[in-house]
């Protein structure tokens, strides 16, 4: 027999073999029923998710910050006055029993609320409850970041980190959607626990398979527009600019702060100038740009003032003052977008948002040199004369337009804002010489003095 012969025989004993290998496993595979199915009702329990991720879904975020507003509603309950409560006492009634029995209602929630498996670690009582969050009574709680883990179809695990005032405490909530039952662990059970903000895969699902609701669990989910989140973004920015400035002044996106509000005392003028004086300021439009990574909510006030919110995840976000500091992808798309005319127009109105914030540097630095050489030698003078000539709040009606040579001229009436609507405004009628650049900070601008 020849070599080749002898090749080809041994090819077919090693196939054969493994044939009959493959036959044995299949049959050993079909006669046994994997442990999580049975085989009068085949259901497989959904796996548990490996990773947590932020919580990105508007309703679901608005759900867990209701769920802690309430619970920080009875946590304050715990250490407060008549005075606090707004409680006026009838004739004969004991301040102390009144505060005792609010005290009763948070110990009654809390006790209803807690997890099971919590209360059983730490042998949770009524006193425990006490000293473990009296101390947080009254203080404001703010979400810094929230993430989900979805252990199965029906229960959320939800890891929320955030901070009392300046003091950290973190929760975690479990929810049960076919229930609306949710429980809640305190701080020391995610320290305990190890589960770490800064790590996802520290982030282990709770072991629970359902939960029960009684009078104080339940929940349902809000339905949130993101117009009324926009609205709500901005009118808690523009409270928390008059009331608590240096709060308002850590919101601030890092690279806008760095460049435009270099310390808390610039920032202060700022609103000091432009913001406390103007009381009846309004959001009046807005737009919202979804990217890759994050979103972008430009507002914009019956003044024509924008404040854009860089939002990460719901409740999550950093906030710029105007379009021009650094890049704002709305108006670079709408730039990009728009034909040479109307970005001699979109380059107007950024040169008047820089004026009517009070930044004459930025402004200043859009003049063309030689208008500059001519005209108007120095920031200070240039200041002067805005203050001089046009308005606090100044307006920009385009009445025409024309391209002259590589530039665009503008013609239009400025008018002031604050007197919008009056019988008898004041109006200046305008001419503006636009030279366009590569992009929508680089333009150079002129008018008639």
């Amino acid at each position: 027999m020849s070599n080749y012969k002898k090749i080809i025989i041994i090819v077919l004993i090693l196939v054969l073999v493994v044939a009959l290998l493959l036959l044995v496993l299949l049959k050993r595979n079909n006669g046994n029923t994997p442990s999580n199915v049975t085989k009068e009702n085949s259901t497989i329990e959904e796996p548990t998710s490996a990773v947590a991720t932020q919580e990105k879904d508007i309703s679901k975020y608005y759900t867990i910050e209701g769920i802690l507003k309430e619970f920080n509603t009875y946590v304050s309950y715990l250490n407060t006055s008549v005075q606090t409560l707004g409680v006026t006492l009838s004739t004969g009634e004991n301040e102390s029993d009144v505060l005792q029995e609010y005290r009763d209602d948070a110990f009654e929630y809390m006790n209803d609320v807690l997890a099971d498996k919590y209360k059983e670690k730490y042998n949770v009582d009524n006193s425990y409850i006490y000293n473990a969050l009296s101390k947080y009574s009254g203080k404001n709680y703010t979400i810094n970041n929230m993430y989900v883990l979805k252990q199965s179809s029906r229960i959320n695990t939800y890891f929320v980190y955030g901070k009392y005032e300046e003091t950290e405490f973190n929760f975690i909530l479990v929810l049960d959607s076919n229930t609306n039952a949710f429980e809640v662990y305190l701080n020391n059970f995610v320290k305990d626990g190890k589960y770490t903000n800064g790590d996802v895969i520290s982030m282990r699902a709770i072991d629970t398979k359902e939960l029960k609701e009684n009078d104080n669990n339940t929940f349902y989910y809000k339905q949130i527009e993101e117009g009324s989140l926009a609205k709500s973004y901005y009118e808690e920015f523009v409270k928390l600019m008059k009331e608590n400035p240096m709060a308002a002044y850590n919101k601030l996106n890092a690279e806008y702060k760095a460049k435009r509000f270099p310390n808390y005392e610039v920032f202060k003028s700022y609103v000091d100038e432009v913001i406390v004086k103007k009381q009846f300021t309004k959001l009046v439009k807005y737009q919202i740009t979804e990217l890759d990574e994050y979103s972008e909510y430009v507002c914009k006030d019956n003044y024509g003032k924008n404040t854009i919110f860089i939002v990460n995840n719901p409740g999550n976000y950093t906030v710029l003052l105007d379009s021009y500091t650094i890049p704002v992808k709305t108006y670079e798309n709408q730039y990009n977008e728009a034909s040479e005319t109307t970005k001699a127009q979109l380059s107007l109105n950024k040169f008047f948002e820089c004026i009517n914030n009070k930044d004459y540097k930025t402004a200043y630095g859009y003049l063309n040199e030689t208008f500059k050489l001519n005209t108007l030698r120095s920031e200070e003078i240039f200041e002067e004369y805005i203050k001089e000539n046009w308005f606090d709040i100044n307006g920009f009606t385009y009445t025409g337009g024309q391209q002259s040579g590589e530039s665009y001229i503008l013609s239009g009436k400025i008018y002031d804002m604050e007197d919008a609507g009056s019988f008898d405004p004041r109006l200046i009628e305008q001419k503006f010489i636009i030279r366009l650049g590569n992009d929508i900070s680089d333009f150079q601008i002129s008018f008639q003095i």
